[in-house]
């Protein structure tokens, strides 16, 4: 508070933990009084933790957590701390893993849809077989791959857009 008033700011922005802030938000609101203009929130990672709590809720009685058990991704013991995002690393492997597999569902929906031939697209077979910087400006200055990227960034937007069933855009609406 008194660096706020010495540098004439007139709210003070504070950042804690979680244990940190649950002790700071009941001094500022037992008196609001005189805390009016201090404002609490948590750091980014207690932040990171909730978001994928609110995924993993999102993905509650999906079947996700059983195909997670299944691949062996996560054992059934720690599957709930994941899902509800208190076991942060593993959480994070696990968000990683369901962004990548709902990726590969929109990109075979779209080949499926748009019967799209890889012989077409010599440049993008190469840079899947050797990966290089090089291979990577072929893709770039390749007018069939960029009319591919195109069209695939299109559909990519129209299932963000709602234009597939609802749980679908939800889902990808994470992407």
């Amino acid at each position: 508070m008194a660096v706020c008033k010495k540098l004439n700011q007139p709210i003070a922005f504070v950042t804690f933990d979680y244990a940190a802030a649950r002790i700071a938000y009941d001094i500022v609101w037992d008196k609001p009084d005189i805390f009016w203009h201090v404002v609490i929130h948590m750091g980014a990672f207690h932040t990171m933790c909730s978001y994928m709590g609110a995924l993993g809720k999102m993905m509650a009685g999906s079947g996700f957590e059983e195909i997670l058990i299944e691949s062996g991704v996560c054992a059934s013991g720690s599957i709930n701390q994941v899902m509800n995002g208190s076991h942060y690393n593993r959480a994070v492997k696990v968000h990683q893993h369901m962004v990548d597999g709902l990726e590969r569902l929109l990109l075979e929906r779209f080949l499926n849809e748009r019967s799209v031939d890889c012989t077409e697209l010599p440049e993008m077979v190469s840079l899947a077989e050797e990966p290089s910087y090089e291979k990577l400006l072929e893709v770039l200055n390749s007018a069939s791959c960029n009319q591919f990227l195109d069209e695939y960034s299109k559909s990519h937007t129209s299932v963000h857009n709602g234009d597939l069933e609802k749980n679908c855009s939800v889902l990808v609406g994470l992407l």
